[in-house]
Formats: C-alpha cells, sequence, structure tokens
C-alpha cells in the first residue's frame, strides 16, 4: 500500500514537471555552477521533447565548449510563475545549443531563492496603487522618491526606500541603471514583502510584473555584464 501510494506521488510529480517543461518552451533560463551557483550561461529554452531540453544563448552568442556529463542548476523564469530552481546534466553541444537530461526540479525545502545579483545603486520609485501612472517622464520622477537598489534579478529585486509599502503594493522604479552610463530601466512590480530598517528605512521585496521581451533581454545583459566584471576582477 505505501509503496503504491509512493509510486502514485512520484508519477505526479514526474507529470507536473513535465508539463512545467513544455510550458517553459521560449522563456529564459539562467544555467548555473553546481558548486559555486555563479552564472555561465542566460539562455533561452528552445525545445523540450519529453526528455531532453535543448538551450540556445539568449544574446546569440556562440556557445562555449562544454564537458558531457556536467552537472548544472537551471533557473527557469516562467511569466506568471515564482522562478524555480532545476537540476539537468550535459548530454549534448555545440557553437549553438546545449542539451540537458536528468532534469528534474528542486521541490519545496529544496527551493532556494540564491540567484540574485547584489547591487548598491540609486534610482526612484513611484507608488502606483491607486492606478494613476503619469503618463510623461517628469511628472512620474517629480511625484517619485529616492531609493536604493539592492539586489535584482530576472524576477525581481530589493530595495531600501524611506517611503512605508506594504505587501501588495504596486510601484515602479524609475532611473535603475546597473551600470554607469547604461540605458536606465523603469518596471512595474509588485510589493511581496516589507523589513524595517533602521534610521526610518524599510527593506522591501518586490517582483516584476510582465516584462516586455526587449526590458527582459536588457536586463538579462545587463546581469551578465555585472558578473563578466565581476569575475574579470577576482581573477586579477
Amino acid at each position: 500500500m505505501y509503496q503504491n501510494f509512493s509510486s502514485q506521488r512520484s508519477d505526479r510529480i514526474l507529470t507536473r514537471d513535465a508539463e512545467v517543461l513544455r510550458r517553459s518552451v521560449g522563456c529564459l533560463c539562467e544555467v548555473r555552477s553546481v558548486e559555486t551557483n555563479t552564472m555561465v550561461l542566460l539562455g533561452r529554452i528552445r525545445i523540450y521533447d519529453g526528455e531532453i531540453l535543448t538551450i540556445v544563448s539568449a544574446s546569440g552568442r556562440e556557445l562555449r565548449p562544454v564537458i558531457y556529463n556536467t552537472e548544472y542548476k537551471l533557473v527557469l523564469h516562467i511569466p506568471g510563475t515564482q522562478a524555480a530552481s532545476w537540476h539537468g546534466q550535459i548530454c549534448g553541444s555545440s557553437r549553438q545549443i546545449w542539451m540537458f537530461d536528468q532534469v528534474y526540479c528542486f521541490h519545496q525545502e529544496e527551493q532556494r531563492d540564491t540567484f540574485r545579483q547584489p547591487l548598491n545603486r540609486s534610482a526612484h520609485v513611484l507608488d502606483i496603487s491607486d492606478g494613476y501612472i503619469p503618463h510623461f517622464d517628469k511628472p512620474k520622477l517629480a511625484a517619485s522618491k529616492p531609493c536604493r537598489i539592492i539586489d535584482v534579478s530576472l524576477g525581481g529585486l530589493q530595495i531600501e526606500s524611506a517611503q512605508m509599502f506594504r505587501s501588495g503594493d504596486r510601484i515602479m522604479i524609475l532611473s535603475m541603471t546597473l551600470s554607469d552610463g547604461g540605458e536606465p530601466f523603469s518596471f512595474k512590480a509588485t510589493v511581496r514583502w516589507v523589513s524595517p530598517l533602521e534610521d526610518g528605512l524599510a527593506r522591501c521585496g518586490c517582483s516584476f510584473e510582465s516584462l516586455s521581451l526587449r526590458d527582459e533581454n536588457r536586463l538579462c545583459a545587463a546581469i551578465l555584464q555585472i558578473q563578466r566584471n565581476d569575475l574579470a576582477q577576482q581573477r586579477t
């Protein structure tokens, strides 16, 4: 009886995982080192045939050689769902694609939100919970308040602000740059949690509302460039 129940539960999990992977086709995927959690590739899911997950570069660049059977953590970003960590093993590669088999999801307590890029950048935040958003940039900035970006991922960001938000508030992040001289970002987001700090500040964890493909690609490229710069500094 117990073995039969356990087997049925395992089959349900496998079926659910397969459905999620089929929905992931066309979505962004972070490929990360299992040992260091460093992102080694930002890709898009090209094909899932029920067994093998095929990923191409999100930037269109040629892919570097990779060793067969190397294990990686895969962070899938499917619109409308929370980013989740998966495991996969290289079963084939070329300059255009990496192929993974033995793909499974880290369930429940194994999930870790550890793929955020630390930052310390200034920006502005505008409360849009009442639904009103000024049409032009200058009125938006005039109504906004300064904030600091603490970290960012493809799914959201953390900010510190003197403005007191509540879980569920809708905000707009304005004039956010991830590097000096970079084109500024503007994002709509929802506050998920709030943690008061000293000096009248609070830290807020926020999830992005639907990003345009252009903003998604720009954010991907900016995060990758930050990681390349960090790696270059570590080597010097």
